[in-house]
């Protein structure tokens, strides 16, 4: 009776593993207002500012080692379409999760200083971030239904297509049409961070940005391998999207 060989472990979680902590190190140091803001709220505020922020920071930290984890982890010569789809929601989720760490409860502290109204500063910050994440995953799915596939080819898709420019067009939509009068003209008097919000072009801007790093995430991917090219895209993505 022949016996079974004993699977050897392959070292790639641990790679991966390390690498995911190296792209969220690498994502603070060159985002250094993220851990200012929370020093700040944690030295400054009282006990719902801090406890909120420093509550949604270790939770993003634990969700982008797990991401980057899951990526690199991906098997096969091919990477499915609606895989790869997901991998586009998880890391827009994941630049939302981010942005609105105590980065954006300092913020919206900030604003409430000004408007001295605390719904309206949460609607002002939660607005901001709404944008944001239209352009991002717009931008990408415009990339995507150009370049399908990340290890079968350029495939065009035209659904994916409109799609994308749809999520970017409701985003401009809702920045001129839908928000109350009074929000935006608080958005023109509040602190010029948020100042682009009254600006489309900026955001059509922002969404080209978001496709050139799509593609060169794919590209990467496609001439580097999976493992290193994955590596490389991410960090790309993860850092030009922590902009939007």
């Amino acid at each position: 009776m022949a016996t079974a060989k004993p699977k050897i472990r392959s070292r790639w979680p641990l790679i991966t593993k390390i690498a995911g902590l190296l792209l969220i190190v690498v994502f603070l140091v060159r985002n250094p207002e993220i851990l200012l803001n929370a020093w700040r709220v944690l030295r400054g505020a009282d006990p719902f500012y801090w406890a909120t922020g420093l509550g949604l920071m270790v939770t993003s930290l634990w969700i982008a080692g797990w991401r980057t984890y899951y990526l690199l982890r991906l098997n096969g010569h091919r990477i499915a379409q609606s895989r790869l789809f997901v991998d586009i929601l998880q890391a827009t989720a994941l630049n939302v999760v981010l942005i609105m760490g105590a980065d954006v409860v300092y913020r919206a502290k900030r604003i409430n200083d000004v408007v001295g109204n605390p719904a309206m500063a949460g609607t002002i910050v939660v607005f901001d971030r709404l944008i944001g994440f239209a352009v991002v995953l717009g931008g990408s799915i415009v990339a995507f239904a150009f370049f399908g596939d990340a290890g079968g080819g350029i495939r065009f898709n035209p659904k994916l297509l409109l799609l994308g420019v749809g999520a970017l067009g409701l985003a401009i939509l809702a920045l001129r049409f839908l928000a109350p009068g009074r929000l935006r003209s608080l958005l023109r008097q509040v602190e010029p961070l948020l100042r682009h919000l009254t600006s489309p072009k900026h955001f059509l801007g922002l969404g080209a940005v978001s496709v050139a790093v799509f593609v060169t995430w794919v590209v990467s991917v496609g001439l580097l391998g999976k493992a290193l090219g994955q590596t490389l895209g991410l960090g790309v993505y993860a850092y030009a999207s922590s902009f939007v």
